[in-house]
């Protein structure tokens, strides 16, 4: 539940950006007023307090453990949220179609990759289902992976074309996208130690089969 209303603070913050530049020229107040209601950033931040504290009093309200169907409701309110961050995102404001739908993409595949994998290291409390879960989620982590890759670099092809990257790196842009890219190489290990992880989940799994069946024989 704190995390809605984490989304509706942070998402804050490149409204606040934008006011805190040109509130010198027309005051605070009507800086604030005019970026909420005239630009798109300030708009769609408009509609994620508005999703946001919907999707907060959704979870107060409804238990959707219950039912698969109040999970997938709750599934749709994150969906909408999502896409309002790729209305509002950079790309969005250089090609309006594209630029939505390629960020959607991105932002999606991350959410769907790491989510998945932040529930489960903070929620589970055994190992017990850690084979059924290697196999259903080895193959989403690797479409998941490469389509943040594949999306992120369209989106990257926006702003820097890839033959100009590596001239890039003189401006602060260009450096925060080459920090950006260092940091996604730890997490290129994560697809191998899942594929290794599995197999080794098997290679056990297998060997206990046969140590109990050649006990069984024995006696």
């Amino acid at each position: 539940m704190s995390a809605t209303g984490g989304i509706a603070l942070f998402s804050f913050i490149p409204v606040l950006s934008l006011i805190l530049h040109l509130y010198h020229d027309l005051g605070f107040l009507t800086t604030f007023q005019s970026v909420l209601y005239t630009f798109e950033v300030g708009k769609v931040w408009i509609l994620t307090f508005i999703l946001a504290n919907l999707l907060f009093i959704y979870i107060v309200w409804i238990d959707y453990r219950k039912r698969t169907i109040y999970a997938l409701i709750g599934l749709a309110f994150t969906f909408l949220l999502i896409l309002a961050l790729g209305w509002s995102s950079h790309a969005s404001s250089l090609d309006q179609s594209k630029g939505f739908l390629i960020h959607s993409a991105h932002f999606t595949a991350v959410s769907v990759w790491v989510g998945v994998l932040i529930v489960v290291s903070w929620f589970s409390t055994n190992q017990s289902n850690w084979l059924s879960f290697l196999r259903w989620f080895r193959p989403l982590a690797m479409i998941g992976f490469a389509a943040t890759i594949l999306t992120g670099l369209i989106l990257m092809s926006f702003v820097v074309e890839f033959k100009e990257y590596p001239t890039s790196w003189s401006i602060s842009y260009g450096q925060a996208l080459l920090l950006k890219h260092l940091l996604i190489l730890p997490l290129m290990l994560m697809p191998l130690l899942i594929v290794f992880s599995f197999e080794k989940s098997c290679w056990w799994n297998h060997r206990i089969i046969q140590s109990h069946g050649q006990e069984r024989k024995a006696s």
